[in-house]
Parts: C-alpha cells; structure tokens; sequence
C-alpha cells in the first residue's frame, strides 16, 4: 500500500510537485489548454485510449481539492495520510527488470512476479520495501542498458536501506543473432562497466538463470546458464572473494525449482509444454507458474525471493 499524490502547478507557480508517501520531486510543467475534460481514475478522460491501458489498482481513499495547494499543505496531507493508513516508512527496494517473462505478459492485474511479491496481505517482503517492476515485453539487453542510463533512471534512486535489482534477460536476445557468449558479455558489461554498471550505481544484484523454452532457443539457454554459474563469472562482475563488489551478485537458480507432484517445471523443453506452468507458448509462465518462479515451489532456495528478507 502506498500513498501518491501530486500538486498540479504550473512551473511559474512553483513546479508539479509528486508524492510517493511523503517523498517528494518536483517537475518542470507547462500550463495546459485542455478544460473541463473531467477527471477518472485511471485514465485521462481527454483522450483515453484502448482499454487494456488504463491504470488497475486497489483504490482505499481519494482526495481531491478545489484549488492549488503549497508545498507546505501538500505535505500536511501526504504525512496524515501516511499515519492514518499506518504505512511504513520506505527503506529499502527490489527492482525487476527484463523482458515479457518477467513483466508478466498474458496475466491478468496481480498475477505478475511484482504483483505477486507486493501483494496485501501476501507478506513476502517487509512492509519497509518496496517493489517496483521495470520490465517490458520484448526486451532484450540493449534495452535494460538504455533504462539504467537514462536520465532519473531507476538505477539513480537509491534508499537508504538495502538496494537490489532482480533480472531475467535472453530470450528475445537468443531469438536474434545473440550467442550464449555474446550475450553473456553484454550481461557483464550490464553490470559491471567503469561509472554506469548497476553495482557502480550501488546496487546488489540478483541474476536469475533462465526458465526454459522450445528447443531451438533452449540450446542457447542452457550455455548461458552454465557461463553465469561459473565462478567467473563473479570474477567479471567484480563480485568474487576480495573484489570490490564481493557479495553484491546472486545467481538465482529458477530452473532447478520444483513443484510436486511434477518435479522441475522451468529446466528443459519439455517443462515448457506443461500449460499447468506455461501459457501454451513454451515461453510465458501461466499464472501458477510465476507465483512458483516468486516463491520456488517446493524448493524455496531456488525462487527470486531467496535470501531477501520476509516477513
């Protein structure tokens, strides 16, 4: 649960100001010409676009004001909405990035992995964090690249707790020209680059080993997998025994979990088949299968949330 709220003011009159419980930016804003277009919850009136793009939420409370409000009263409102709803203060953060496995493509609202994770009452993480996911269908590494570098990116926001960024990347990587090889430079480069890396950024990080897939790909899957599980991995990365960024790098071992009676769902082709996990493409996970690929099934150790704190 969270609080967002935004003050709508020109730049002139002291800048859009959002709010994320009582966190706080300002943006630079131009006047607008749009009136009396009214107001929904979850998509802009003015031009509302297709269904299927609209906000989707759990709304507890909604405030609005007849007139502009100051930082000050803005502020007022933001920390008595924070104490009425007993939300508690923000410390630390898990960030999912990747492509349509990970964002969830196919699923309805609240079947995806951070939706999963965050979900009222599920009690998987602490009450502290926050999840946030930036992955987006038909990703490959170049486009992650481009997400942690842009300006005011996710990799900027560090809080003051702990910071880890969770990623599953290659199969659209692998559905091109990209070798295991290839790829597996590009991933390093991801994470371990002179000033823009994501551990450079201050970020721990969390690599999880590629689900499975039709056989064609898979034989490229597989190669990467074993290239990411070998200790040189850490040693690319910076994050081996003496280097800079000892303990800041994870291999998450998704294709090793299991769920009886079934054994492993996500290690070879023929797991892909299974529409108990899958969605029938031999690619997506089915809303069963990314709530086993969050918390492992029957084998915990092997699910994203493994060694992150729980309730």
């Amino acid at each position: 649960m969270q609080i967002f709220g935004t003050l709508a003011r020109t730049t002139a009159n002291g800048n859009i100001r959002l709010y994320l419980n009582t966190d706080t930016a300002s943006v630079f804003q131009a006047g607008t010409s749009t009136r009396n277009a009214g107001a929904e919850i979850g998509r802009y009136p003015f031009s509302p676009g297709a269904s299927g793009t609209w906000g989707s939420m759990d709304l507890y409370e909604l405030m609005v004001f007849d007139r502009t409000l100051t930082d000050a009263e803005g502020d007022a409102v933001a920390a008595a909405l924070v104490a009425h709803w007993a939300i508690a203060q923000i410390t630390s953060q898990l960030v999912l990035e990747g492509d349509s496995i990970m964002a969830g493509s196919g699923l309805s609202a609240g079947e995806n992995a951070a939706s999963v994770i965050a979900a009222p009452g599920a009690a998987l993480v602490p009450g502290t964090w926050r999840v946030v996911s930036m992955a987006s269908s038909g990703n490959t590494i170049t486009n992650l690249l481009a997400r942690r570098d842009v300006a005011n990116s996710w990799s900027a926001m560090l809080l003051p707790g702990e910071n880890v960024m969770a990623f599953e990347i290659g199969r659209n990587d692998f559905a091109g020209t990209a070798t295991a090889a290839q790829h597996y430079t590009n991933v390093v480069a991801y994470l371990n680059s002179t000033t823009s890396g994501v551990l450079q950024k201050g970020w721990a990080v969390r690599i999880m080993a590629n689900i499975a897939t039709a056989p064609t790909l898979q034989a490229k899957i597989e190669p990467f997998r074993t290239l990411i599980r070998d200790p040189q991995f850490l040693t690319d990365t910076l994050s081996g025994p003496g280097q800079g960024f000892e303990g800041k790098v994870g291999v998450i071992p998704t294709d090793l979990i299991e769920k009886s009676p079934d054994g492993t769902i996500f290690a070879i082709s023929a797991d892909a088949g299974d529409t108990t996990y899958y969605q029938g493409d031999s690619t997506h996970p089915s809303a069963t299968g990314a709530m086993v690929r969050v918390t492992g099934g029957d084998t915990p150790q092997y699910g994203l949330l493994a060694g992150l704190p729980q309730i």
